[in-house]
């Protein structure tokens, strides 16, 4: 059934009115300190956490829980929304500025919808999604690529083809979702096939897993796949969920509704973008696709300017992280909607979460992951699911899977203009492809004869190299003889969901 409604506020959208301000502090000589509100025509309030954006449309600043941020004077920047008009200008010369976001008049518009409201839409599809989402640990044939870059060039590339275990759990509590013992909540990924490039500094030459200062702190870590713990956050606080239905502003987008699908548009509503606001561990908006047959979620876009440390107690100091990007997840599967494709780019605006090379603001770092998940079982060894994943927390990312050239010819899964783009610009000293069988069957991290100890986990070894070749035996083990059968059978399943 269908009815045509009137209203102003179908698409709710503000501008922008840049206000000077007299004597303030100026940060630096060179800088200018932004207050960002939001107006509603009845009272105006900070508009926290709102990400800014440079000419090329990437984050490079987010205000703060008072609407306020410092940037350097004389650059183009934009506040973009959905739910509001682009907010572009010049940042000016002067020690601080304000800059009002409010409702535009707007002219009353004919537009044909369904009899469902916003909200009746949300209910009916948010209920469905959470009664679908798995419930139980899965084990997933996945397929997955990322790299790092910084404004002149990639820095590393990695790709991989194994096996992926979720556990399907939805509740939060902290260090649920921690490595090592037992997590409640987990996300492993186990290659069976990889591609390795080296990891390049800025200027062009290899550098190790991690760096250290003179005082023992971590410089940077190389961690691969940090879509993981994001998209957890997602799992917990996600608008996809009915529970979580409470932390949003819906609204729908008729411009990009199509005959197949709703899209409704969503944000973090403002009360809830509080540092220490319960659970939430992403703050920001985006969009959801609904299937108009089914009200079925198929797509979710989330562009985050917070993300919160899934195991971190609400209110510990460095919960926040500083870096913003988008993740996108699409589901697939009628009784039970399983991901079938994550998509994550993230962009740093600090040092503290995982910094991948030193100062990433500076050089503009950027990491983008894709994972693809294929066909899965619930049952895969028919043995204790504790065992199983004891065995992935303990392999890991380091399953020193070898580099096979007819294997990545025929599953690579990366467009063939980007992956030319990352070998031209990694292979400046050394082909890619020598760069592959160089680090086929490594580790992705180093052993480290001063930091780790592997002859602890084997109490009969002699010495760390002993502690080592043990280690790397029983890793071998796990990979070929407990994993490799489900691997193989998974994969010529894999045209169910590819």
């Amino acid at each position: 059934m269908k009815v045509v409604i009137y209203s102003m506020v179908l698409m709710v959208m503000f501008s922008g009115r840049i206000k000077a301000q007299s004597d303030p502090m100026r940060v630096s000589a060179d800088s200018s300190v932004m207050r960002l509100s939001m107006n509603d025509g009845k009272e105006s309030q900070p508009a926290a956490f709102y990400t800014v954006l440079n000419e090329a449309g990437k984050p490079i600043s987010v205000t703060d829980i008072n609407g306020s941020v410092t940037l350097k004077i004389g650059i183009p920047v934009t506040v973009r929304s959905y739910f509001s008009r682009d907010t572009s200008f010049i940042v000016p010369d002067q020690p601080e500025f304000s800059v009002s976001l409010s409702p535009n008049v707007i002219d009353l518009e004919e537009v044909e919808v369904t009899s469902y409201t916003v909200e009746k839409l949300m209910t009916l599809a948010g209920r469905d999604f959470s009664s679908r989402y798995p419930t139980s640990p899965l084990l997933y044939h996945i397929n997955a690529h990322s790299f790092i870059k910084d404004r002149k060039r990639f820095l590393e590339f990695y790709q991989m083809d194994g096996l992926a275990l979720l556990s399907g759990n939805r509740n939060w509590s902290k260090w649920s979702f921690a490595p090592g013992g037992k997590p409640d909540a987990y996300f492993y990924l186990l290659p069976l096939e990889q591609r390795m490039s080296d990891r390049f500094g800025y200027d062009g030459e290899p550098i190790p897993y991690e760096s250290y200062d003179e005082s023992g702190g971590i410089r940077w870590v190389v961690m691969p796949f940090m879509s993981r713990p994001v998209y957890r956050g997602l799992e917990v606080c996600g608008p996809m969920f009915l529970k979580n239905h409470k932390y949003y502003e819906f609204a729908y987008s008729y411009d990009e509704e199509t005959d197949e699908d709703y899209v409704v548009h969503f944000k973090t509503k403002e009360r809830y973008r509080q540092e220490d606001a319960k659970n939430i561990f992403l703050i920001g908006e985006g969009n959801l696709v609904i299937d108009k047959t089914n009200l079925r979620i198929t797509e979710v876009n989330f562009e985050f300017s917070q993300y919160h440390d899934v195991n971190f107690e609400i209110k510990r100091e460095g919960r926040r992280k500083d870096v913003a990007g988008k993740i996108r997840m699409r589901f697939t599967g009628k009784d039970v909607f399983y991901p079938s494709e994550l998509e994550f780019t993230c962009y740093y605006l600090g040092e503290n979460w995982y910094s991948p090379r030193e100062d990433p603001v500076g050089h503009g770092i950027e990491r983008y992951e894709k994972l693809r998940f294929g066909p899965h079982t619930k049952d895969p060894l028919k043995e204790d699911m504790e065992q199983v994943v004891r065995s992935f927390d303990f392999v890991g990312m380091n399953s020193q899977a070898g580099y096979d050239s007819d294997f990545w010819r025929k599953d690579g899964h990366v467009p063939s203009t980007l992956y030319s783009e990352i070998s031209r610009s990694l292979s400046t000293n050394i082909s890619l492809e020598k760069q592959f069988r160089n680090n086929s069957g490594k580790r992705w991290k180093e052993w480290d004869s001063k930091r780790d100890t592997p002859q602890r986990v084997f109490p009969e070894a002699k010495d760390f190299d002993e502690g080592v070749e043990r280690h790397e035996n029983l890793i071998k083990e796990i990979r070929e003889k407990r994993f490799r059968n489900v691997y193989d059978y998974l994969k010529m399943r894999k045209d169910e969901s590819y």
